[in-house]
């Protein structure tokens, strides 16, 4: 809910902000509100729509399926785990689901705290041994408890309404500046045009801000996997947690789609265009935890 109440309030600030920007340079008081309107409905509604479906999305994207107890199976501890860490977190048991790939590699995502799923690939529990799988869960519940596949959410559609909105403003003074219609109403500033030329330099323009809101997007994610490693080792201790990124240290980073890769547990230890990661290096993430950074207190 607070996040929700944040959303509203950024976004009418946002709102408020650009208005008072456009009327300063003459566009009409309208038209402005049309624009900001479409740019607030495109700009947030693949994202929402995204979330809402991130499940069966993350399902369909790695072909993984929905871990359930039965009689003798060697993944039933998995199962028991997490029910009893999510009680005591006070959320609602995520689904269990499991992938063939030989990474290892697991993530969390879903609509909320009490709707969401963890997925395990098949390479992370035949290589990995149980005390650093528990790690592994306990970070993808931390993921989970905080909030950040909603928070992600929200910041990625705020930012969506500035790409579209700025992406179409310009496009359409660059529009105006090199072919002036005569024939153009005089107050009247369309949000969209037929012309090519300006659906030409709307999509680079898109693009160009695109890049720029992902080093936003990654520097947050990045920060949120400190978090989330400074929960698990409030779980499973510090040792073990540092165990189990060391274990991962020696895979490397799955091919996956990328709005699947915030919630990865394994980040990219390459060190060449570190601003579009989603993780930090591994090693950045143990020296964190060796120096108590990001810790908070748990009741776990």
């Amino acid at each position: 809910m607070l996040r929700i109440f944040l959303f509203i309030v950024i976004n009418f600030f946002i709102n408020i902000t650009l208005s008072i920007i456009l009327h300063s340079i003459g566009v009409h008081h309208n038209n402005i509100l049309n624009i900001l309107l479409i740019s607030g409905i495109l700009g947030c509604l693949g994202s929402i729509i995204s979330l809402l479906l991130s499940k069966w999305i993350a399902l369909k994207t790695v072909n993984g399926y929905i871990l359930k107890n039965s009689y003798n199976s060697k993944n039933n501890w998995i199962l028991k785990y997490v029910y009893q860490k999510s009680l005591l977190m006070k959320i609602k048991t995520p689904d269990i689901a499991i992938y063939n790939s030989l990474d290892l590699n697991a993530f969390a995502t879903g609509f909320s705290k009490n709707n969401s799923l963890i997925a395990l690939s098949t390479g992370l529990l035949n290589s990995m041994s149980k005390k650093n799988i528990k790690a592994v869960l306990a970070h993808e519940l931390c993921h989970i408890e905080n909030g950040d596949m909603l928070t992600m959410t929200l910041i990625q559609s705020i930012l969506n309404t500035f790409i579209i909105f700025f992406s179409h403003f310009f496009a359409k003074i660059f529009e105006k500046i090199l072919f002036k219609n005569k024939k153009s109403e005089k107050n009247k500033f369309l949000f969209f045009s037929n012309s090519i030329f300006y659906f030409f330099i709307s999509l680079i323009l898109e693009f160009t801000f695109g890049i720029l809101a992902n080093i936003i997007i990654m520097w947050f994610s990045r920060k949120r996997e400190f978090y989330a490693d400074a929960g698990a080792a409030n779980i499973v201790g510090k040792k073990n947690m540092i165990s189990a990124l060391l274990s991962l240290k020696k895979s490397v980073e799955p091919n996956i789609i990328s709005n699947l890769k915030p919630f990865y547990i394994h980040g990219n230890t390459k060190k060449f265009l570190n601003l579009f990661l989603s993780h930090p290096t591994i090693d950045d993430r143990i020296l964190a935890l060796k120096n108590n950074i990001f810790y908070k207190k748990s009741i776990i």
